[in-house]
């Protein structure tokens, strides 16, 4: 008789659960407004990249990164590291993370393609919430060079082709 309440008990807690859930994903959005933030952040940095907007890229960094010594520079170099005019992207939209102290999202840019046809991924992570302030914003950024596709139609990040952004 204990395990048919306990069965009742989890399925009434599941059937609750994911009732609260439903309102925030989708089969078209199955991560909920935290892919869709983070979709958002991936246009907005690719509309920088592809416009040469450093200024506007700039802002979209946590202050901690902003007020280091070589971040001018760094962003120069993220600003001059894609070879050509991008053509086309993939934003994964992306996903998030939390804990008790920090939320974070992660949008994910893939298959970032120039006309002259190189391919490059950029990975970024970025908190939204964050018991310092001063880390408010994109904390970690990283753009790669892609290589050739392989057997399986996929291109590998190539060593040592990034530029990296990152405060911890």
């Amino acid at each position: 008789m204990k395990k048919i309440y306990f069965v009742l008990y989890f399925l009434i807690i599941l059937t609750l659960s994911s009732g609260c859930n439903s309102k925030l994903s989708s089969p078209q959005n199955p991560l909920g407004d935290k892919s869709k933030a983070a979709k958002e952040i991936g246009e907005e940095v690719m509309s920088c990249l592809k416009s040469g907007d450093a200024v506007s890229l700039k802002a979209m960094f946590c202050d901690e990164l902003k007020n280091s010594d070589d971040f001018d520079a760094k962003i120069d170099e993220v600003m001059g590291f894609i070879d050509g005019e991008i053509i086309s992207y993939e934003n994964n939209g992306g996903s998030g993370g939390r804990e008790e102290t920090w939320e974070k999202l992660r949008p994910e840019l893939t298959n970032i393609e120039t006309d002259t046809g190189k391919y490059y991924y950029i990975y970024m992570s970025v908190y939204i919430k964050n018991e310092n302030s001063d880390k408010l914003g994109m904390h970690m950024f990283q753009i790669n060079m892609l290589g050739d596709e392989d057997e399986n139609g996929d291109r590998m990040i190539l060593d040592g082709n990034r530029v990296t952004l990152y405060v911890k």
